[in-house]
C-alpha cells in the first residue's frame, strides 16, 4: 500500500465526520475556513483541496460527531464566505479507488471492424458502394423534376454598365 493511500485511509479513520464545502473563493485558507465553521460546533480540522499551490476551490471541514455535521448543513449551506455562495453538503465516503484508478482516462472504442464477405444491414456486400450510387441517382431524378426557379439561386451580382467612348463632333469651317 502506497503512502498516499495511508495517509487518506488515516484520515479518514481519524474524522469520519467531514462536510464538503464547494465554490469557494481561491484565495481562501484553511484558517478562514475552520474560523467560519466553528460557530457551528467545535472544528477537529478544516482542509482546502490544493493541486500544487494553487486551491481548487473545495474543501472539507470535520466535526466530533455526525449531529454537529447535519447542523453545519443546515446553518452554512447557501452561505456566502468571502464574496461567493458556497455549498454544504455531508461528505461522502471517497469510495475503494486508488489515485491511479481516479486518474486514468477512459479506454478508447474499438473501430467498427467489417468482415469481409459478410453483408450488410443495408444489403449491400462489404466492399461495394451500390447503396451511395443508388443515393446519388435519386439524388439526380429528384434534382431533374424540379423547376429551375426552385433550384437554389445564386447572388445577382450588379450588372456592369458598358463603357461608352467619348465622341467629339468635329465641326469643319463651313458650319461655322
Amino acid at each position: 500500500m502506497s503512502t498516499i493511500t495511508e495517509t487518506k485511509t488515516a484520515l479518514v479513520d481519524q474524522f469520519p465526520n467531514k462536510v464538503f464545502v464547494g465554490n469557494l473563493s481561491f484565495k481562501t485558507t484553511d484558517g478562514q475556513l475552520k474560523d467560519f465553521f466553528s460557530d457551528v460546533g467545535d472544528v477537529k480540522d478544516a482542509r482546502i483541496i490544493t493541486r500544487g499551490p494553487r486551491s481548487l476551490g473545495y474543501g472539507f471541514v470535520a466535526y466530533a460527531d455526525d449531529a454537529t455535521v447535519n447542523k453545519a448543513v443546515e446553518m452554512k449551506n447557501q452561505t456566502e464566505l468571502e464574496g461567493r455562495t458556497i455549498t454544504v453538503e455531508s461528505a461522502r465516503p471517497m469510495g475503494e479507488s486508488t489515485p491511479e484508478a481516479r486518474t486514468a482516462k477512459p479506454a478508447r472504442r474499438r473501430p467498427n471492424r467489417r468482415v469481409p464477405g459478410k453483408t450488410r444491414i443495408d444489403g449491400a456486400q462489404d466492399g461495394s458502394n451500390e447503396p451511395q450510387q443508388q443515393q446519388k441517382q435519386a439524388k439526380d431524378e429528384a434534382s431533374e423534376d424540379v423547376k429551375p426557379s426552385a433550384r437554389r439561386r445564386q447572388p445577382r451580382r450588379a450588372a456592369k454598365k458598358p463603357e461608352q467612348p467619348i465622341v467629339k463632333e468635329e465641326r469643319t469651317p463651313s458650319e461655322t
